[in-house]
């Protein structure tokens, strides 16, 4: 997958793409499963493929060691640290990109930006680091299990050997190394982080136009967008959605965008001149120029209605549905399909 052309003036930053199959094998770890993770950087594609069969899990499970971690498990604990710090920064009650999630979701996929590796190091799940206390705390709960790990093996390493010989010095200078490590940062050591991630996945939905028609049909749509607060208004959201779009092969206007807060608005005002939308009940939000694919035509936006208008850096955002708005909404849907129903029967 060839990715070359400039968006911002900085450093190249590594992108990783992660199916939503890849942690298929965490959800069914008694079934034979492969699964994959895509690491494409700006200017440099490498793919490794890491297979995660069975037999694998089962050891992983039953020795309870961080001997069987796999790159699905250490992603995913980046995963949700990545949903939870999205959840907070929303104010919502509970993280909507969870791993489990994206094993039932096969049409998910986030893409996740890091920062601090130089072109061709690959080691982007060892080192990977999110500013936020929460993925700090669970990434290193894994470290200090891998930690563990090794301590064993060194302690096992210096029964065999005799006292005092090169190879116990040695390794009690590893292990001392090794916990000095754990007491600070790896951001700090290695200077990698994790700026953002953004989730997208295909949905049928049912898209009512400005007249009040109803169209079904599938939509790529954009389910989670996350930027750490230490990298925010430094472009880095702005490079993870070009990449975004670049791979998707699809334009901003294309998209629905799921529940979108102000300040995704925006972003998309700011960046993409996506300036009016049209408020869906379905809580999903579609721009002027969205194509309809049974009708062919494009959406428009009642120039009147100030609702549905992005001013500027100001954005509208539509407001909470009450409970007459949900019964309102589904009488309206019922009526619709009982109308298709009673033409079809004529």
């Amino acid at each position: 997958m060839d990715f070359d052309f400039p968006l911002i003036p900085i450093l190249p930053l590594p992108i990783t793409l992660v199916p939503a199959a890849t942690f298929a094998a965490l959800e069914h770890q008694h079934q034979i499963q492969r699964a994959y993770v895509s690491t494409v950087s700006i200017g440099l594609s490498n793919t490794s493929f890491s297979p995660y069969s069975a037999a694998a899990a089962t050891q992983a499970s039953s020795s309870g060691s961080s001997a069987g971690l796999s790159d699905q498990e250490r992603l995913g604990a980046i995963v949700d640290a990545l949903g939870e710090a999205s959840a907070k920064a929303q104010e919502l009650p509970t993280s909507i990109t969870q791993r489990l999630r994206l094993a039932k979701n096969p049409t998910q996929r986030v893409y996740i930006l890091r920062t601090g590796l130089e072109n061709g190091e690959d080691q982007w799940l060892e080192q990977l680091e999110i500013g936020s206390v929460i993925a700090k705390q669970t990434i290193q709960k894994h470290a200090q299990g891998r930690l563990q790990q090794r301590q064993d093996q060194q302690q096992q390493q210096q029964r065999q050997s005799p006292p005092n010989t090169p190879d116990s010095e040695h390794s009690l200078s590893t292990l001392e190394l090794d916990e000095k490590t754990l007491t600070r940062s790896r951001s700090e050591e290695k200077g990698v982080y994790v700026a953002g991630m953004l989730k997208i996945g295909e949905k049928k939905l049912f898209i009512v136009d400005k007249h009040g028609a109803m169209h079904e049909q599938d939509v790529c749509c954009v389910l989670d967008f996350y930027v750490d607060q230490s990298f925010q208004r430094q472009g880095f959201g702005k490079l993870l959605f070009d990449y975004m779009l670049k791979v998707e092969e699809i334009k901003p206007n294309q998209i629905a965008y799921d529940r979108p807060s102000p300040k995704l608005y925006q972003f998309l005002s700011k960046y993409f001149q996506l300036d009016r939308h049209l408020p869906q009940p379905n809580q999903f939000a579609i721009f002027e120029g969205f194509r309809l694919e049974d009708s062919g035509q494009l959406i428009e936006v009642n120039e009147k209605d100030p609702s549905h208008f992005t001013l500027g850096r100001q954005a509208v955002a539509p407001p909470r549905p009450t409970a007459q708005d949900a019964f309102r909404d589904n009488t309206y849907t019922i009526r619709i399909a009982a109308e298709r129903a009673s033409s079809m029967l004529k």
